[in-house]
């Protein structure tokens, strides 16, 4: 599923980038789905009504706007500040509705982190409205924003690697020690039929040689499923 994030309004509420919206909702892109603030389902109510959207809570918002002087600069602040309250919700939303690639307007510091954290692809539409030099925008978020898209893109890869790397050698282990208890009960197995003395080490070892070959092939089910998320990924964003 592919999220698109729209939140970004005037003072007197009105979506500023409501061109994006209309390009997105006249695509015959398909499993779109719409993360909108109040202000941008009034204005697309019609045409909203085949698609999958989701509100974001009035008190989520509520926490941006407590924390600017205009409505307008939601923007400028979620570029550049974290917001608590909207990570928590967005993680549940990412959670609930299998989001596999997360679009917005600008590099958000929330939306960042949360997507880092699930493992979620993240674009940037990047915002073209006319910016102030009055202290509030950081002009250089829109200089540093491709750079840090690739960076995210570079991290999320290399995570995933190590992952993959880490359950190998994971494996590794296991089998080592599997095979190393293998052995042994073999011998104290040979020692059994020679000394009954012996049955309840052998029968100890059998539970534990049980117990490893068990975790062994759940870890191994895990390792495949990881192979086969890693292999989709690279596939659907064309990585080597």
């Amino acid at each position: 599923m592919d999220g698109y994030v729209f939140f970004e309004v005037d003072n007197m509420g009105n979506p500023i980038y409501g061109d994006k919206m209309k390009e997105l909702l006249n695509c015959e892109k398909e499993h779109i789905l719409f993360i909108l603030s109040a202000e941008y389902q009034a204005n697309f109510s019609v045409e909203l009504i085949d698609h999958k959207v989701i509100i974001i809570p009035e008190d989520v918002l509520k926490k941006i706007d407590i924390a600017i002087e205009n409505k307008e600069d939601r923007e400028t602040y979620m570029s550049i500040s974290p917001v608590k309250e909207f990570e928590e919700w967005l993680d549940s939303q990412i959670t609930k509705n299998r989001i596999d690639v997360l679009t917005t307007i600008e590099h958000y510091v929330s939306v960042a982190r949360v997507c880092k954290k699930k493992h979620t692809f993240m674009t940037y539409m990047y915002g073209s409205r006319p910016r102030n030099n009055n202290g509030v925008v950081a002009q250089e978020i829109d200089n540093n924003s491709l750079q840090i898209q690739i960076q995210q893109q570079s991290t999320m890869i290399q995570e995933l690697k190590n992952e993959i790397q880490d359950k190998k050698v994971y494996i590794d282990s296991i089998l080592a020690h599997a095979t190393n208890l293998d052995n042994e009960l073999k011998k104290y197995r040979n020692w059994y039929e020679q000394s009954p003395r012996y049955g309840e080490r052998v029968e100890e070892l059998e539970k534990i040689n049980e117990k490893c070959t068990q975790l062994y092939n759940e870890t191994l089910e895990k390792m495949d499923a990881l192979l086969v998320e890693n292999l989709n990924f690279k596939k659907k964003y064309k990585v080597k």
